[in-house]
């Protein structure tokens, strides 16, 4: 769960920025900060994602003029929120796609599917933190002037509380120093991954491939969950790497993620009993799926194996 924490937002924020100067030298942009110094409680690694996001998508849609970030707070009746914007002199968004930009995998003006501007999830994991964290977003778009974000923060502290420990809340011991294995060829979905499952307080280690998979089990043992996408490559796909390992170092819960609904790796999945999600998971899907399976006495391995 997130962390509810007393935090120096402009810090934060400040500190998000001073990674993109170089960005910003190198495409001859004016990376513009305006930071009102605030604390509120709320969770470091979350909004410090959610800052890296937007200012990492405002660069990429800048080739002229200025990435401006912005950090105030507004009264919202008798509470006053801080509001985080990120503004750019971009290409802008269209009407009609403002719907969808938040979608995963959803990419503007990329219809060759152009590696070299990743994969589309950065809007969508800053959608799936706010929802995390209580915190709201809103985009407003011209197309040929701009785009402007703007994602509202409760709970501002003044005085006093400012100083004052966050209230005690009850931990989930089931996610707290959990080791889990995430593996995805996608390098989005791998930052992703690993973005929710700090904010849960989990220790997340990540591969790209079975063979970096291979290397985490060789050098740490198994995890107390493995996530694998059903396919990570030519040659072998999620359910057959997670057996290959449980036959090696014995039984852990696994949990598959798939974008199909048939195939043969997908039956074979099922048939062995693994969890299956199918993408794109919500975050709260994912930490239930999780919580459930570490709770759930699993089958013995022998009858976990495919065929």
């Amino acid at each position: 769960m997130p962390e509810h924490k007393p935090i120096d937002l402009a810090a934060i924020v400040g500190g998000v920025c001073a990674e993109f100067q170089h960005a910003a030298d190198q495409k001859s942009l004016s990376l513009v900060q305006e930071l009102e110094p605030v604390r509120v409680l709320g969770d470091a690694v979350a909004i410090a994602r959610i800052a890296r996001n937007l200012i990492d998508n405002a660069f990429k849609y800048t080739d002229i003029g200025t990435v401006r970030v912005a950090l105030t707070t507004e009264i919202s009746g008798s509470n006053r929120q801080a509001v985080l914007t990120v503004t750019d002199t971009g290409s802008g968004i269209p009407t009609a796609e403002l719907d969808r930009i938040f979608e995963e995998f959803y990419q503007i003006d990329n219809p060759g599917r152009d590696r070299s501007r990743g994969v589309g999830l950065g809007l969508a994991i800053v959608q799936q933190l706010c929802e995390l964290i209580g915190a709201q977003i809103k985009v407003e778009s011209t197309v040929g002037e701009g785009t402007s974000f703007r994602v509202y923060l409760p709970t501002v502290l003044d005085g006093a509380m400012a100083q004052a420990p966050a209230p005690a809340k009850e931990a989930d011991a089931s996610m707290k120093g959990m080791r889990v294995y995430v593996v995805d060829d996608e390098f989005d979905v791998l930052k992703s991954m690993r973005t929710l499952l700090d904010v849960w307080g989990a220790e997340a280690s990540m591969a790209r491939s079975s063979v970096e998979a291979d290397q985490l089990f060789a050098e740490h043992g198994p995890p107390d969950v493995l996530i694998v996408d059903l396919r990570i490559g030519a040659g072998e796909h999620g359910a057959e790497l997670a057996a290959r390992a449980q036959r090696c170092y014995g039984n852990f819960p696994v949990l598959i993620m798939t974008g199909e609904t048939a195939s043969e790796p997908l039956k074979q999945a099922n048939a062995a009993g693994y969890t299956v999600l199918q993408k794109p998971i919500a975050p709260e899907v994912l930490r239930r799926a999780i919580v459930a399976m570490i709770e759930t006495p699993a089958f013995e391995t022998s009858e976990r194996a495919i065929p």
